[in-house]
């Protein structure tokens, strides 16, 4: 049985915000401070509903589009 691929067209940068916004979560402030805590907490809520999907991600990988030269 041949499986069906979804291709889902994100921005990238949407993705290095939410690791970028993980990286934040590992300092002790966030923590500690319990508004700062709240505010990283929906930030990164918000991007996650960016590139969330339905379904398994089976791959994951750039694609670059560029016009040829003349």
């Amino acid at each position: 049985m041949e499986q069906k691929i979804i291709e889902t067209k994100q921005e990238l940068h949407w993705h290095f915000i939410y690791h970028y916004l993980i990286f934040l979560e590992s300092f002790v402030v966030s923590h500690t401070d319990e508004g700062f805590k709240k505010l990283l907490n929906d930030l990164r809520q918000y991007v996650i509903d960016k590139i969330d999907v339905d379904g398994e991600v089976i791959d994951f990988y750039v694609t670059v589009l560029q016009k040829p030269e003349d």
